[in-house]
């Protein structure tokens, strides 16, 4: 009945009734729950060790109250918050009557606990837990039932399922934590490739607006000088850096070789200048 899946929690408070956890039927953990009805076999154990004690009817009676468990298990297994305790509290009133009959329900009183330290927080799962457990002994001293081979492993094993499924609940909700983690982390991850794929595109196109600035102003000083071809070939330079702004490497270049030009240009005049 371990508890292993990453379903979504509903929202935790302090009351046992608004807290809520994914039925265990819901999560993958649901075929080892149903496997532990092997255990439940048990309840049969007194009826086969002393059958010619039993009646018809009561034997009859035996195998109609294990049936009406098998359909109380399944319901408990589908169902979640408030509505999970009526199943529970079925499977105990259930087992405490059908004791009068059949001693051997004491192996049911388990499952019940289970399921009450699995679905609901401590005061509300505790609750249960001593309900459980006073229905046992009122069961026992009802039908003449004190005797360490009723009450001994009835209660032990209540309690350790109870235990386990404490234990079974704040796994559960440790692993919907950590796929809620999982979850942002990859959302934040793809915001930031977003981000990047944004940056990259406006630094491409930054970089073709600067490439056909300078060819516009290159283009005008050759048209100045008469220089048409040159323009002309610097024009259908411009219109291809236009056209394939993604070429952003060549542009790149083209714009550091055309800017170290201007600048010894400029230098040169200034120089000529001061020469004067």
């Amino acid at each position: 009945m371990t508890q292993n899946s990453s379903e979504t929690i509903l929202t935790p408070t302090g009351s046992a009734a608004a807290f809520s956890v994914s039925p265990i039927a819901a999560t993958g953990a649901a075929k080892w729950s149903y496997f532990s009805l092997v255990f439940s076999v048990f309840y049969f154990f007194n009826l086969v060790a002393q059958f010619e004690h039993f009646s018809t009817k009561e034997v009859a009676i035996s195998f109609f109250i294990y049936a009406v468990f098998i359909v109380l298990f399944f319901q408990a297994t589908r169902l979640t918050g408030i509505a999970v305790i009526r199943p529970i509290l079925a499977i105990i009133l259930l087992s405490a009557v059908g004791a009068s009959v059949q001693p051997g329900t004491n192996a049911l009183f388990g499952y019940a606990a289970f399921f009450a330290g699995y679905y609901f927080q401590f005061r509300g799962s505790f609750t249960l837990l001593l309900c459980n457990l006073g229905c046992q002994f009122a069961s026992a001293y009802a039908f003449d039932l004190l005797s360490p081979y009723y009450l001994g492993p009835s209660i032990a094993v209540s309690t350790s399922l109870f235990v386990y499924g404490v234990f079974s609940q704040k796994e559960y909700l440790n692993a919907c934590l950590q796929n809620k983690k999982n979850q942002q982390i990859e959302q934040l991850a793809a915001i930031a490739e977003r981000e990047r794929i944004a940056r990259d595109m406006h630094d491409l196109l930054g970089h073709s607006l600067s490439s056909l600035a300078l060819k516009s102003e290159l283009a005008e000083k050759l048209a100045h000088r008469a220089q048409f071809d040159a323009a002309k070939r610097n024009n259908r330079s411009g219109r291809t850096c236009e056209a394939n702004p993604y070429r952003g490497s060549l542009c790149r270049n083209w714009i550091k070789t055309a800017r170290a030009k201007r600048l010894a240009r400029k230098t040169h005049e200034t120089t000529t200048t001061y020469e004067f």
